[in-house]
């Protein structure tokens, strides 16, 4: 009984060796975007530069740089109301077909899905990048997506400190001016971005002219690698 009891003993310490830790902590990856990729849909991605937008307005660059697409606006000048047909469907009174959100989130009215562009004046002039899908898209906010989505990505706040002003005039009085400032990191993982932008025309119609002004600000926090 002593010898097989002192066996087992040597057996068991032979086992418990044997059996090394071989586990490795990984560090924490994250991936996300604002972007369709890999989906069955037709779109248009374009990175934004002042050459690109010609101070137009969303509908105006959309059409110049997205086929089957036709915007029209109501004084004949690329500021003011404005409207699109995609693939000859029309959105109808306040763009209410079309979806358009700005890092994800929606900018439709969630009453009845309306949107007027005139009311987000020099919209473009702060977004990076856009992506437009012509037709159905796969966005959750439901039915403004019948005929097309635009989403948009805004400029990062942690971009080169410096400010920026712009201007540009044309025809029947049409102007457009902005300033902007970018603090890049101003304090540990906090930078901060605001524009003023001011358009205005005097319309190809008569009695169509319009004057309009905003401030868009934008406020970010950094973490490492996540933002």
């Amino acid at each position: 009984k002593k010898i097989i009891y002192t066996f087992l003993i040597s057996l068991t310490s032979i086992v418990s060796f044997s059996q090394t830790d071989t586990s490795k902590i990984l560090n924490e990856v994250v991936v996300s975007t604002n972007r369709f990729f890999e989906t069955p849909v037709t779109s248009t991605q374009v990175v934004l530069d002042s050459v690109t937008l010609m101070a137009q307005e969303v509908p105006q660059v959309i059409s110049r740089l997205s086929p089957s697409v036709f915007s029209q606006t109501d004084n004949g000048t690329p500021f003011g109301y404005s409207y699109l047909r995609v693939r000859g469907l029309s959105s109808e009174y306040g763009q209410n077909r079309v979806l358009y959100s700005m890092n994800g989130v929606p900018l439709n009215e969630g009453e009845n899905s309306h949107l007027f562009t005139s009311n987000f004046t020099d919209l473009l002039s702060n977004t990076s990048s856009f992506e437009f899908i012509r037709g159905a898209s796969i966005s959750g906010s439901g039915s403004p997506s019948f005929i097309g989505a635009m989403e948009m990505v805004s400029k990062s706040p942690f971009g080169k400190r410096g400010g920026e002003a712009s201007g540009m005039y044309g025809s029947f009085n049409s102007y457009r001016a902005s300033l902007s400032y970018t603090t890049g990191e101003l304090l540990p993982g906090f930078g901060a971005t605001v524009r003023v932008s001011a358009t205005g025309s005097d319309g190809f119609r008569d009695n169509s002219y319009g004057r309009s002004q905003s401030v868009y600000t934008s406020l970010g926090y950094r973490r490492g690698n996540h933002l």
